[in-house]
């Protein structure tokens, strides 16, 4: 009888669970809430700024896009934190969903300022808190719930290791 120093000898459920006790996820490194989380905020923001401008630059708002930052999100959130826990795919829902409203926002200040013919710190100046909020909800329908829910269960499950 031989003992293996092979790990893939070792059944997958066993070496996952080795895997996560450890903290590492198959990689180098070990798995980062913090790198996770810095990743995932910088690509949501940008891709709510792409959110606005592809909605400059068509005319069109289109939920798919809502999609598009969950799933980018996600896999950012994924790589980055390189973590197997649920927890990450948590981190990667909520950073969408903020994601998600903020290229909305983003693409409310820029109709308003393109229509209204003011700037957009102009824009944002006169909203305000309040306005924001009025303005969000105003705009807010039945397709864009759907949309973000779609957008958030797909960063979800694309935020971790399985």
């Amino acid at each position: 009888m031989s003992i293996s120093n092979n790990s893939d000898d070792l059944d997958p459920i066993a070496k996952r669970a080795i895997e996560q006790s450890v903290g590492f996820s198959g990689s180098a490194r070990p798995a980062s809430m913090i790198f996770g989380f810095i990743a995932g905020a910088i690509a949501a923001v940008i891709c709510a700024v792409g959110w606005a401008a592809f909605t400059l630059g068509t005319g069109m708002q289109l939920g798919l896009v809502a999609i598009a930052v969950g799933m980018i999100v996600g896999v950012v959130v994924r790589v980055a934190g390189s973590g197997w826990d649920p927890k990450f795919g948590v981190m990667a829902a909520i950073l969408a969903f903020f994601g998600c409203a903020f290229g909305n926002y983003l693409c409310i200040v820029a109709m308003i300022s393109r229509t209204e013919d003011l700037g957009y710190m102009e824009v944002i100046q006169t909203l305000g808190l309040g306005g924001t909020f009025g303005v969000m909800t105003a705009s807010f329908g039945i397709m864009d719930l759907l949309f973000y829910g779609i957008a958030i269960s797909s960063a979800y499950r694309l935020g971790f290791r399985e």
